[in-house]
C-alpha cells in the first residue's frame, strides 16, 4: 500500500511544493524504511520560509492530493499501480545492485529474498483505489486514527522557534535525552531459525 501511495505522491508533491509554491531548493517525497518501520517522508530544504510554514504547506498539499486521488480514474490508478509492480520486478542491472539488495535483507535480518516479487503480486491482486484511499485517510490525513507523524524542523540562527502547540512536544537539541526517556522502545525482530531455509 505504501509503495503505491508513495508513487502517486511523488510527482504531484514536487510539482506543487517545489515548482508552483517554490518552497525550497530541495523538495521530494518518498517511501522510507527505518528499523523495519515503513513510512512516507517529505523533505523540504530552503531558506525562504520558516519550517512551521513548510509543515503547514505539506498538510495543505495532502488535502489537495486526496481530492486528486478521488477524481483519478480506475485506468489512471491501474497504470500507476502497474508502474510500481514493474519497478519492484525490475532486474538488477549489475552485480553491485544485486549484492546491495541481498545485503539489505541480511543486514535487516529479514531473509525474505523474494520479497519484491511477493509484494508485486500482492499489489497486483489486492490493492485497489478504494483501499489506497482508505489507507490514506487512516494514516496520512490529519485526524486519521492510524496517523503517526514525526516532524523534524531545523531553524536558522535568525529564526525564532514557535511556541509549543497544545498537546505537542517540541524537542530542543539539549532536551533529547529527556525526550528519549519518555518514548517506548520498539521490540525489534525475533530471531530467525535458519533450519526453515534448509
Amino acid at each position: 500500500m505504501v509503495n503505491v501511495l508513495a508513487h502517486l505522491l511523488c510527482e504531484p508533491a514536487f510539482d506543487i511544493l517545489r515548482t508552483k509554491e517554490t518552497l525550497g531548493y530541495i523538495v521530494y517525497s518518498a517511501r522510507k524504511l527505518n528499523a523495519h518501520v515503513v513510512g512516507l517522508q517529505f523533505i523540504i530544504q530552503g531558506d525562504a520560509n520558516p519550517p512551521d510554514y513548510l509543515d503547514e504547506r505539506v498538510e495543505a498539499f495532502l488535502e489537495t492530493f486526496r481530492s486528486k486521488m478521488v477524481s483519478m480514474t480506475e485506468e489512471e490508478f491501474g497504470a500507476n499501480k502497474d508502474s510500481v509492480v514493474e519497478k519492484l520486478l525490475e532486474k538488477d542491472k549489475n552485480l553491485n545492485e544485486e549484492s546491495g539488495r541481498y545485503y539489505a535483507y541480511i543486514s535487516r535480518r529479514t531473509y525474505t529474498f523474494q520479497r519484491a516479487s511477493q509484494l508485486a503480486e500482492r499489489i497486483r491482486t489486492s490493492v485497489g483505489k478504494g483501499e489506497v484511499l482508505a489507507f490514506f485517510d487512516d494514516v496520512m490525513r490529519r485526524g486519521g486514527k492510524g496517523r503517526r507523524k514525526l516532524t523534524t524542523m531545523v531553524y536558522g540562527k535568525g529564526q525564532a522557534m514557535p511556541e509549543q502547540e497544545e498537546g505537542g512536544r517540541n524537542v530542543v537539541e539539549g532536551d533529547k535525552g529527556n525526550w528519549k526517556r519518555t518514548c517506548r522502545m520498539w521490540a525489534g525482530l525475533k530471531e530467525v531459525d535458519f533450519k526453515e531455509f534448509e
